[in-house]
């Protein structure tokens, strides 16, 4: 059986990514959450994690994955609704995915995950004004392209629910 180590869903955007997708598509396996370190272990991730991060996907004795995008395509390799059957929309959604992945240093550094607390934001630096403007362009380029747009918690799309994958902290921006 699968085991998906995560942290506190509610501090911890990169667990959910896989955490949800697996969710969603009904993939069997056991969560394993465990607490961000104190002083007694500083690093409690390190004792399954070769990254000493969250998420770690381990998959029998032999298979640590410990990437969300990473643990997305090992899922695809035995669950091809991951991603969808078109090669040209599949195509889009893994570029739309790697970009929310990789992407985003200033929304991320000022708007951190924390489903307890709004956001407001006094100033917009310039940095964080484009990735405002490039996150709605994608998700406008969704809506144009597949007639919804790509979601906040990235699970729902008519065309093979592509982006399930990918999620990004809500913000009250």
């Amino acid at each position: 059986m699968l085991e998906l180590f995560i942290a506190n869903k509610n501090y911890s955007s990169w667990s959910l990514r896989p955490w949800i997708l697996m969710r969603e598509l009904e993939i069997p396996f056991i969560e394993r959450l465990v607490p961000f370190g104190d002083k007694m272990e500083p690093n409690p991730f390190r004792n399954f994690s070769p990254s000493g991060k969250v998420p770690c996907l381990i998959d029998g004795e032999a298979t640590a994955v410990w990437d969300s995008l990473a643990i997305t395509e090992y899922l695809a390799e035995r669950t091809p609704q991951v991603w969808p059957a078109d090669a040209s929309i599949r195509a889009w959604a893994r570029s739309a995915v790697g970009e929310m992945h990789s992407g985003f240093q200033a929304l991320r550094d000022r708007c951190t995950m924390n489903c307890g607390l709004r956001v407001r934001i006094d100033s917009y630096s310039p940095a964080l004004e484009k990735d405002l403007a490039r996150l709605d362009e994608l998700w406008n380029q969704s809506l144009a392209r597949f007639g919804e747009p790509l979601s906040c918690w990235a699970v729902i799309h008519r065309c093979g629910r592509i982006f399930r994958a990918c999620c990004i902290p809500c913000t009250d921006l």
